[in-house]
Parts: structure tokens; sequence; C-alpha cells
């Protein structure tokens, strides 16, 4: 998947598409039940240095072993809202934050989730390596 000519500095349009990737993510999840979490599969934050960007759901990552912070905040949502948690991307431009070093493009996508009330902050690519 790749974002529109022209709205790849779009923070809307890369919380759009987080959100898509997170609803392929939940059906994938829905039908693979026995999907390894985030956290134990294995998986390990890597940067895009692709000239393109690419979005890599949950067998795409397994397979690869590594995802950069966009797939895996897309993976990490999918899994809370099964959960039941309301869950969505958090864009940050990285440029005004201490994601500076570790990011490597002009955003860097995290997840912000409601549970038992409390906003909560989830850095899947911190937590993987980042």
């Amino acid at each position: 998947m790749s974002l529109p000519a022209g709205t790849a500095g779009s923070p809307g349009a890369i919380s759009s598409a987080v959100e898509a990737l997170a609803r392929t993510d939940i059906a994938y999840l829905m039908e693979n039940p026995s999907t390894p979490a985030l956290g134990r599969s294995g998986v390990k934050y890597r940067h895009d240095h692709e000239t393109r960007e690419t979005w890599a759901s949950i067998p795409e990552i397994l397979e690869k072993g590594t995802a950069d912070c966009k797939s895996l905040s897309a993976w990490r949502i999918a899994e809370l809202r099964r959960l039941g948690y309301p869950a969505v991307p958090r864009v940050t431009n990285c440029k005004n934050s201490t994601f500076s070093l570790g990011c490597g493009s002009h955003y860097h996508i995290s997840v912000l989730a409601t549970i038992a009330g409390r906003a909560v902050l989830f850095d899947p690519s911190k937590e993987l390596g980042m």
C-alpha cells in the first residue's frame, strides 16, 4: 500500500492509512487467532529504508521479521481493538519530538489507547528496538 501522491506529508492521510491497515490486521487476527501478540512475535523494529514507503500487514511482518512504525502501530491497534480497547494512531512530527534520533521519515506513528478510563500511549517501535 502506498499513499496518494502529494499526501505523504499529511498527518491526516498517514493516520487514515494506518487505520486501513489496522482494519486489515483485525481481519487477519480474527481468521488466525493463534497469531502471537506483537510483543511475543520476535519481530523487531526496522526503519523502512526504501525510497518508496511500504505498508506491511501482520503476515508480511511475520515473514520479514521486521517492520517500521506505521506497520507495527497498525498491528498494536488491531490487538487492542480485538481486546475491546479503543485505540487510534498518533502521528508525531519527528522534527519537533524526541523521536528524531530513531525516526527515518518526517513522522513517527505510535498508538493512543483508552484502558480503564485512562489514556495510554504505546510505542511499538520503541518497544521493539527503535
